[in-house]
């Protein structure tokens, strides 16, 4: 699989079936018949013959967690080239494509795949995305980093999964010397840092993304159903930076490419002075964690529930101004367990913005167990 690449051209029509040009994503078309499109390729059944193209379908059985079922199938590209352009979206490349259809074989949703090579490609990509469909999307982030951002627009949903780099894995390199005929050989080798980011770029008809979230196997699994579970932000290249004041929230908080996680914009997160959870890269996760060790004490009666506390870390870095934003309990003893949890906190290293303190507030779930 190539690496993504810019590249200045004009929209075209889609490609009628598959190989034959590059599927432009900023105008998919719903509905098409994928049997079709795939037709001028072959099944794949473990036999491989470069001379032609291979694809993949797998029926999946879906069930959402209301109960609700459909059929749905996965087409999947097998082994693409390396430079190939299979999809584009303005003047990114892409190498691998696959689709889903509906139980009649109409397309529901394309997703196109490849890796781009340093930070300021993945930001320019979400600006290229955030100057197409608006500023405000909708971001779910996982434990390690990776993060789905999503717009709403009339019909579709258009996501990005973001995977960021490992730099424990080390990726090969190949030194290749060509004579006059054009004869290649190699003359060496080596190993580099693993600095690419693997993006998956997803458009899908969003009556069907609860059954599209329901795939846990292949391109797909990284889908995110967007209706829970995220919080909105704003992308918004031209301003550079979101808040100008010294109380920053999650709201203002803007991808950080290079460290993995969302951060504050020319700053760092306040952390932990030392212990266990000093060595978490991203704040927000850090106190989770301690929460989920330390909540319970302090909660001497027997109920349980769900309480959402929000605190300010200070620029002193102490955790102050704690306020119960949501409760779902019958307990008023487990909102003075959550707020007595925010007041043992430990003192912090202060939130930085351009090499100055500045006070950051965010909201913390707790969840309280008969044990």
């Amino acid at each position: 699989m190539g690496l993504l690449s810019f590249f200045c051209g004009i929209s075209v029509a889609q490609p009628q079936y598959w190989g034959e040009g590059a599927y432009d994503l900023e105008n998919v078309v719903f509905g098409m018949n994928v049997d079709k499109y795939y037709s001028k390729a072959r099944p794949y059944d473990g036999n491989y013959n470069k001379s032609f193209r291979y694809f993949g379908k797998d029926k999946v059985k879906c069930k959402t967690g209301e109960g609700k079922k459909a059929v749905i199938y996965q087409y999947s590209s097998i082994d693409t080239f390396y430079g190939e352009v299979l999809a584009r979206f303005g003047n990114f490349e892409f190498p691998y494509t696959g689709m889903v259809a509906n139980k009649s074989g109409k397309l529901i949703g394309i997703l196109a795949q490849g890796r781009l090579d340093g930070t300021a490609a993945v930001d320019s990509l979400l600006y290229a995305l955030a100057e197409k469909y608006g500023q405000k999307c909708y971001m779910a982030e996982e434990y390690f980093g990776d993060r789905n951002y999503g717009w709403y627009v009339n019909d579709r949903t258009i996501q990005l999964f973001v995977c960021k780099p490992v730099p424990e894995h080390l990726d090969a390199v190949i030194y290749l010397e060509e004579n006059e005929k054009g004869e290649r050989k190699i003359i060496g080798g080596g190993s580099r840092p693993h600095t690419w980011y693997e993006v998956h770029l997803m458009v899908t008809k969003t009556k069907y993304d609860p059954f599209i979230d329901c795939i846990r196997t292949g391109d797909w699994m990284y889908f995110n159903d967007l209706s829970s579970d995220v919080r909105s932000m704003e992308i918004n290249p031209t301003a550079g930076i979101y808040n100008t004041g010294e109380l920053f929230t999650e709201e203002d908080l803007v991808p950080d490419t290079v460290k993995g996680y969302m951060n504050i914009p020319d700053g760092e997160l306040p952390k932990f002075k030392e212990g266990r959870f000093a060595d978490f890269p991203d704040f927000r996760l850090a106190v989770r964690h301690w929460m989920a060790y330390n909540a319970g004490i302090g909660n001497q009666g027997n109920a349980e529930g769900n309480v959402s506390v929000s605190f300010t870390v200070g620029k002193d870095g102490k955790a102050k101004d704690a306020k119960v934003e949501n409760r779902e309990t019958t307990s008023p003893d487990l909102e003075v367990a959550a707020l007595y949890a925010i007041k043992r906190l430990p003192e912090f290293i202060p939130a930085i913005r351009n090499g100055e303190p500045v006070a950051f507030r965010m909201t913390v779930a707790l969840r309280f167990e008969n044990r």
